[in-house]
């Protein structure tokens, strides 16, 4: 937060649009926050996400003065770059776009209209990329083992678990 405030700060002296400022203070909101580079489901995400940011971060790391601290932040994006391009591309047709659609989810899955319909998308579309799943039989199979997983919860906990529930967001929600 207060990084956040020196950075607005020192935004407002540049002739920069409200939009390029809310840009600017996006990527240094996440500054600091890279993937485990052994970590592939979290190389996915961040590739799906967040890529662009990782140039941001080589930056960021370069400028660092203390050399011990400049010397472990550019070897850290150095891994991250090196593991990410390791990766193949994504398996699914579509690469990272949502393969299950919420009609979908009702059809298959008796799913009502909603918010929850639209947490459990999420999820889905979250787990797609993590497990790099290739077409919808991968993603109904995953579906259906959720599903099999929360027939025992009544509503309020349902609903609760839906909720909590991780997206495909950077840095990971906490």
């Amino acid at each position: 937060e207060q990084e956040k405030s020196e950075s607005e700060k020192g935004l407002k002296g540049l002739k920069l649009s409200k939009d390029e400022v809310r840009q600017t203070l996006t990527h240094v909101g996440l500054l600091g926050h890279l993937p485990e580079p052994s970590d592939k489901g979290q190389l996915r995400r961040y590739r799906s996400v967040q890529y662009l940011q990782l140039r941001v971060e080589a930056a960021w790391a370069a400028s660092e003065q203390d050399e011990g601290k400049r010397t472990r932040g550019c070897e850290l994006v150095k891994a991250v770059r090196q593991a990410i391009e390791s990766l193949p591309p994504p398996r699914a047709e579509g690469g990272d776009r949502p393969i299950a659609t919420g009609k979908w989810l009702m059809e298959v899955g008796g799913a009502k209209p909603g918010p929850l319909l639209g947490r459990m998308k999420d999820y889905l579309h979250y787990l797609q990329v993590d497990r790099d799943l290739a077409g919808l039989e991968e993603v109904e199979e995953v579906f259906r083992e959720e599903m099999a997983s929360l027939q025992h919860m009544d509503d309020a906990s349902y609903e609760r678990h839906l909720r909590a529930l991780p997206k495909l967001v950077w840095p990971p929600q906490q």
